[in-house]
């Protein structure tokens, strides 16, 4: 993932004193762990999977055939798609011109055209059911990382800083008693310090990444049932539905 910078960390970091984490190697090896977290903790936020907020090419994904006219990508997390680029159903490459798909993650057959059908058997007009027998290659995420991503990354690694920081004071040093307050974005949650010397900036740094995030945030709403609704489909899907991928 390239969501920011080590230079660029460093100057979001610049007013703190990180004296109590170690110099030299010791301390670039911290900002080099806390900024990749800081990347998964930014895809976590937007429920996207690893990388997704920058452009990814040729992802091979397996799904499994439900025999329903359409597959939805939302629940696995690739969004927004992009294009896709070669359908394969239960082994026969299928035409590309005989479907439609949009942003959102949804690929149908186009019942409004003519099929060319598949070579090997009667005419399919379904993703027909089956283990694993759904193949696709997708481009998907975005063409370039947006500013408002990378400057979450950093916020986000801030907070993470701040949270060793708080942990390294000596506790005659703290202000208050000791206790945890949890922050929350969806199903990713972060529990900090309560009133410690960080704590209020902790929970800014993370309230303000979550706002930047809200534009590639993935909606997904309970529905009845332990289904779940996502953003775009007007559908539900199970929330257990079964996939493989070599991305």
């Amino acid at each position: 993932m390239a969501y920011g910078n080590m230079d660029d960390f460093e100057r979001e970091l610049s007013g703190v004193d990180m004296g109590r984490l170690g110099d030299g190697a010791t301390l670039i090896e911290i900002l080099d762990d806390e900024l990749d977290t800081a990347r998964e903790t930014v895809d976590d936020i937007c429920q996207v999977r690893a990388g997704g907020l920058e452009l990814n090419s040729a992802t091979s994904i397996s799904l499994d055939g439900t025999g329903a006219h359409f597959i939805r990508l939302s629940p696995y997390g690739y969004y927004p798609l992009i294009d896709v680029t070669a359908i394969t159903i239960d082994d026969d490459s299928q035409t590309l011109t005989d479907f439609k798909w949009d942003t959102d993650g949804n690929i149908e057959f186009d019942r409004t055209g003519t099929f060319s059908g598949a070579t090997s058997r009667t005419l399919v007009s379904s993703f027909m059911p089956g283990s694993q027998n759904i193949d696709l290659t997708i481009d998907w995420g975005y063409a370039t990382v947006n500013n408002r991503v990378v400057r979450a990354v950093y916020l986000c690694g801030k907070a993470a800083i701040l949270e060793r920081l708080s942990m390294a004071l000596d506790p005659t040093e703290a202000a208050v008693p000791p206790g945890t307050q949890r922050w929350a974005s969806g199903e990713f949650s972060v529990q900090f310090e309560k009133d410690g010397q960080y704590g209020a900036q902790m929970r800014n740094c993370m309230k303000r990444a979550s706002k930047l995030l809200d534009r590639f945030k993935l909606n997904v709403m309970e529905a009845p049932g332990g289904r779940r609704k996502y953003r775009g489909t007007g559908t539900t899907e199970d929330a257990r539905a079964h996939y493989r991928t070599d991305a």
